[in-house]
């Protein structure tokens, strides 16, 4: 491998101190498998206090140093060394109850979630393998170390992380680690919204998100549980498979889908609840319910579009995209033809294209108070074409219009 220069002077360092220091994880992976090295982690059998002995010239961080780890400023680049350890007994199916040091690189590995992240690298001694992990990254296996109902158990974050391997790489799950993952979800409720939704969120933007919810959407219930509306209607499973099929890698858009499956006759308090409980962000709220609320709208009208560009909360190129993938009727080289020539022509559908302003009306004698009631009917009326956007227009409309 081609180490960076401060990865590779980190374990230098830690070797010429007497300690035995290894590349670990998710580097040596990508390095196999041609993809870009994001972060160097370190593993090593000295002791945190003899980490930073070692490093005594380096700025030291205690990133975790109750669970072995320090972090190196070293040539600008922060490197996280670990020492090898052993955990023992997991209580809340997450957090290790205690954290015992090793001197063996085995038993450090052994603690690991996937063969292929178990992989370690030194730059003498090669790539070291103790679980087959080269060979299931050759094969395209996603495959838990040693029993995976015990890795499951262990952390049940690893039920999320080996779909989401298996979306990204495009591997699949082995056999009986894929049998673990339906017999440990419900530990899942132990775990995190927020780490929960770190994992959906790259299943969900991922080109095989379609085939991860159809599969696994029995794991994806147990923080969904509205998703059960789909196994008592197959028509509508099968309606959600192509419709997250047909659809560009978009978090909001791919929500939108699977709310509307869920429940189309209360569609935005099923959304609202979905969202709370999964604590998603106020700006990925609003974007799902602006999708949402495009569900009863037919556009067959400039009209229409403005109306709802009026409020709208997100692009409306991708509620053409949400439109489309859920109604196979949608003509969506129609609509997007009527939006462009809106765009295009500058065709007024918000308050800031009206020709006239808050302080206009003020000028002519009307009261504070007055004059958002005024500007939103004028607004409505020039995107029903029934008054012209020009501000003489527009005044003489208000002044016959309101009473002083």
């Amino acid at each position: 491998m081609d180490l960076s220069k401060s990865c590779l002077e980190t374990i230098q360092i830690l070797n010429q101190h007497g300690y035995k220091a290894y590349l670990v994880g998710g580097a040596v992976r990508n390095y196999l498998l041609h993809l870009p090295i994001q972060d160097y982690d370190i593993t090593t059998d000295a002791t945190p206090e003899e980490i930073k002995q070692c490093f005594s010239q380096y700025k030291t961080i205690d990133t975790g140093i109750k669970h072995g780890t320090v972090s190196v400023r070293i040539n600008h680049d922060q490197i996280e060394i670990t020492t090898f350890r052993t955990e023992k007994e997991y209580l809340d199916h997450r957090h290790p109850n205690a954290v015992l040091f090793t001197r063996s690189l085995q038993e450090d590995c052994l603690r690991r979630d996937f063969t292929m992240n178990a992989l370690c690298y030194h730059p003498t001694e090669g790539i070291i393998d103790f679980f087959g992990g080269r060979f299931d990254i050759q094969n395209k296996i996603v495959k838990a170390i040693g029993n995976p109902i015990e890795r499951f158990d262990e952390d049940a974050l690893r039920i999320l992380r080996a779909i989401r391997f298996s979306t990204q790489l495009n591997f699949l799950i082995e056999p009986n680690t894929n049998q673990a993952l339906f017999a440990c979800k419900e530990y899942l409720k132990s775990i995190s919204v927020e780490r929960i939704m770190d994992e959906l969120t790259k299943i969900f933007l991922s080109s095989t998100c379609a085939n991860q919810c159809f599969e696994y959407q029995e794991i994806f219930e147990t923080f969904i549980p509205e998703l059960d509306e789909l196994n008592h209607f197959p028509t509508k499973r099968n309606q959600t498979y192509d419709a997250l099929s047909k659809s560009k890698p978009s978090l909001p858009l791919r929500f939108a889908i699977l709310i509307h499956q869920c429940n189309e006759h209360d569609l935005l308090y099923t959304a609202q609840r979905i969202m709370n409980r999964l604590k998603l962000s106020n700006q990925l709220k609003q974007q799902i319910n602006t999708l949402l609320q495009s569900v009863p709208v037919t556009f067959n009208t400039k009209i229409d579009i403005k109306l709802f560009l009026q409020s709208s909360k997100i692009d409306f190129i991708d509620i053409c995209d949400f439109k489309q993938c859920i109604d196979d009727t949608f003509n969506i080289d129609m609509i997007t033809t009527l939006y462009t020539e809106i765009i295009r022509d500058n065709e007024c559908y918000s308050l800031r294209q009206l020709n006239i302003k808050g302080n206009d009306i003020k000028q002519i004698g009307y009261p504070d108070q007055m004059i958002s009631t005024i500007l939103n009917d004028c607004l409505y009326l020039v995107i029903h074409e029934t008054l012209d956007n020009s501000q003489p227009s527009l005044l003489d409309y208000i002044k016959t219009k309101y009473k002083k």
